[in-house]
């Protein structure tokens, strides 16, 4: 699936600290399977007007292993496919050096910024907004010629716990669902203490499929195939036989007990309007085929500054899913987290 990015830089200086990026919005691309899919972004770190060479600047968790040069400049790449919202830092300043003589570390340490990758924002009408006024646009690629992807069913959940024969609940655990040919089709990730695994999958009609459990070196699989309702997701508890190396279910002779849930699985990117980093209720949408969204301002509205924000969600839900229309309240983040980008343009003012 094709993902397109925008990235925007909020200057964010702490004292006369610079990070000095020069493309404050890099234009959207499609993914290109034989092109390069990384953004550049060049910089030059100052402190007090005077370049800094010899820092290590960060990217979140990731350090550059380049120090600043001594006219303080440095190169960032990274993925332009994905929404993002990246902290930029020092992340060492121990070597840091302006005009040759140890620079403020501290200074340099105390001082951020935020590299975002975004889909861009077109509306369909320019200047001021008022409490209760419809704001319509589009989000898409690069030029406008293609919208940004649509919310998709992403499949169905299979959950469940996973004990031992003693019925304990077993940790480090993987539990897999693979048809009769062997293939597997998907794994979950490992148990805790708690023995709850959870995969998704896509159970087809009448089809038949191998329940496996792998813990360590022991891969452990189910002595018959289980059957699951097409397009349902499901409730399985799954026994570890390590005796005899195979896969029960909790119910009588070993069966096994599927209990259909309701609930689908979903991913995509909502647009949405914040005041202050909190989504506005009922502000919040899925784009449609063709990147168009139409949201209603509240009246009266909150106190504070409106702005644009976008997420990327993958979220279970029972309620049907429909591009182009609002998002509901129970999948909306109460505030959004640190990797949802915000302050988007275009700036929404009132009037």
């Amino acid at each position: 699936m094709l993902w397109p990015s925008a990235i925007r830089s909020l200057r964010q200086t702490s004292g006369e600290v610079d990070f000095g990026l020069d493309q404050p919005l890099i234009p959207v691309t499609i993914w290109d399977r034989g092109g390069d899919n990384q953004f550049t972004i060049n910089g030059r770190l100052t402190l007090d007007g005077d370049p800094v060479g010899g820092a290590r600047v960060g990217l979140d968790a990731y350090t550059l292993p380049t120090p600043t040069t001594d006219d303080g400049t440095f190169t960032l790449r990274g993925d332009r496919t994905v929404l993002s919202r990246l902290r930029l830092h020092v992340a060492d300043a121990g070597g840091a050096t302006v005009s040759g003589s140890a620079a403020d570390g501290d200074a340099l340490s105390a001082t951020e910024t935020v590299i975002e990758t975004a889909f861009p924002i077109v509306l369909d009408g320019s200047g001021p907004v008022t409490a209760g006024a419809t704001v319509t646009g589009k989000v898409t690629f690069a030029g406008g010629t293609s919208p940004a992807p649509q919310v998709v069913l992403w499949g169905y959940q299979l959950t469940g716990t996973v004990t031992d024969e003693s019925g304990a609940l077993v940790s480090g655990a993987h539990v897999s669902v693979s048809d009769d040919e062997g293939e597997t089709w998907a794994v979950s990730g490992q148990t805790v203490d708690d023995g709850v695994y959870s995969l998704r999958f896509y159970p087809q009609a009448d089809s038949e499929v191998s329940i496996r459990i792998s813990i360590g070196s022991d891969l452990l699989a189910s002595a018959a195939p289980v059957s699951f309702a097409a397009s349902t997701s499901a409730y399985l508890d799954v026994v570890a036989m390590t005796s005899d190396g195979t896969v029960a279910g909790t119910g009588a002779d070993g069966a096994f007990d599927v209990e259909p849930i309701p609930g689908a699985e979903y991913v995509g990117y909502l647009v949405g309007i914040a005041i202050d980093d909190v989504p506005v209720a009922g502000v919040t949408t899925w784009p449609d085929a063709d990147g168009a969204f139409s949201v209603t301002l509240p009246d009266p509205l909150p106190a504070g500054d409106l702005s644009f924000f976008q997420a990327r969600l993958r979220f279970l839900t029972a309620e049907r899913v429909v591009p182009g229309e609002l998002v509901a309240d129970g999948i909306i983040p109460d505030t959004l987290d640190a990797f949802a980008p915000r302050n988007l343009p275009p700036t929404l003012s009132l009037r």
